[in-house]
């Protein structure tokens, strides 16, 4: 019995090695072949992980994004729902996706009650710009391509200042540009020459003109912030989506004012998303429903 077992385990042992075998003459023929056979340089297979000139096709293949940033504004606030009708979902699923079919992918990093100081900087967690660079970096290398960046952010270090004097005033508009020209500095590699194009966006005036539509206070503090943002987006050769005049005149309509709330309801939502499609350099024909019938751009 005992030699018997001992034939069996034998031929068990070389039943194995000769399936080793075989698997190991199989594998080097699926490489040899492989190595042999006729492909273009671009071509990815499943499960690879692609570097250098095949990860620019895996982006091109992966389709584009279009990358929000901000405050609660471009969180969309105000909006019902904000995931959906926010400005940047708007403005993504009824022009640019149907527009562009190549903007396969929407993402947006705001964050209520960010200002430009917490939007560089956060303690202990990642800022809205280092997940943002991140997000442009990642493009880069696996796909989609961050194409689009819209950044609306400022409003909550004015506001703040909304009470103040004058030089307190003054103070905090120089804090801002400080600020802001850090930030579009560190998207500048990406967007002042490289593949992506950055959309600034100024504010509006929740609070109205004025008796009899004279000019305010609050609407000369907002056309100084808003004429320093058009500067320094000018600098960056960044474009200017202005959401000045949609709501220009409408403010108990298209914002939550008389509740005082100063973010946009629903509809305020839709018209800055019209403003920042304009801001793209394509014009739509107003007979027609967003996304069809485009002109080429201007």
């Amino acid at each position: 019995m005992l030699k018997g077992s001992n034939r069996r385990k034998a031929l068990i042992f070389a039943g194995i090695g000769l399936g080793v075998i075989v698997l190991l003459f199989t594998g080097l023929f699926l490489v040899f072949s492989a190595n042999n056979s006729p492909q273009t340089s671009n071509t990815l297979q499943t499960g690879a992980n692609p570097t250098g000139l095949a990860a620019t096709a895996l982006s091109k293949e992966s389709g584009q994004e279009y990358l929000a940033l901000g405050d609660s504004i471009a969180f969309g606030v105000g909006a019902s729902p904000p995931q959906d009708s926010g400005y940047p979902a708007v403005f993504y699923r009824q022009y640019l996706a149907k527009a562009m079919p190549e903007f396969t992918s929407y993402k947006n990093l705001a964050i209520p009650l960010e200002t430009t100081t917490s939007f560089i900087s956060r303690p202990q967690v990642k800022s809205q710009l280092e997940l943002a660079l991140a997000e442009l970096v990642a493009g880069q290398k696996t796909g989609p391509r961050v194409s689009l960046v819209s950044l609306t952010i400022g409003g909550n270090d004015v506001l703040a200042a909304r009470t103040k004097s004058q030089v307190e005033k003054e103070t905090v508009l120089k804090n801002f540009d400080t600020n802001f020209q850090k930030i579009l500095a560190a998207f500048a590699p990406y967007t002042r020459d490289g593949p992506t194009q950055l959309i600034v966006t100024t504010y509006y005036n929740p609070f109205g003109t004025g008796e009899a539509g004279l000019s305010s206070d609050d609407t000369v503090w907002m056309q100084r912030f808003n004429d320093l943002i058009k500067q320094r987006a000018a600098e960056f050769k960044a474009k200017v989506a202005d959401f000045y005049p949609p709501i220009l005149g409408q403010e108990k309509t298209l914002t939550w004012i008389s509740g005082g709330d100063i973010h946009p309801n629903t509809a305020g939502h839709a018209a800055l998303a019209a403003a920042l499609w304009q801001a793209t350099g394509f014009t739509l024909p107003a007979a027609l429903s967003p996304g069809f019938g485009l002109s080429q751009p201007r």
